[in-house]
């Protein structure tokens, strides 16, 4: 009687443990995907500013801008990968836009030759 009862307390308390691992994992799950998104947003935000920053500047279109972001990455990067610079500005201009700004940010002063 005293054991079944003891076997009882037991399953009781690992079932405890159990829900307790679990609801722990999955909030540090939830926790680490939001901070994952919160990431990505700030760098895509970031991204956009350095595109808006060069519309408003020279008071130019989008497409103006991406022209202007590609010419300027265009001058700091070696020859043989200027024809990757010209398929990120028509193909994938979020890249050449964080190329853009780790030129940037190793050179600040260099965001007015944009």
């Amino acid at each position: 009687m005293l054991t079944t009862q003891l076997r009882r307390r037991g399953v009781i308390a690992l079932l405890f443990v159990l829900i307790a691992t679990i609801f722990v994992i999955v909030r540090v799950k939830r926790m680490l995907s939001r901070h994952a998104r919160e990431r990505v947003e700030v760098r895509y935000r970031s991204r956009q500013a350095l595109l808006r920053y060069v519309q408003l500047r020279y008071q130019c279109s989008e497409e103006v801008a991406y022209q202007r972001v590609a010419g300027f990455v265009k001058r700091h990067v070696p020859n043989d990968e200027q024809a990757s610079v010209e398929y990120m500005s028509a193909y994938d201009r979020q890249r050449l836009l964080e190329l853009a700004q780790r030129i940037i940010m190793h050179n600040p002063d260099e965001i007015d030759e944009i």
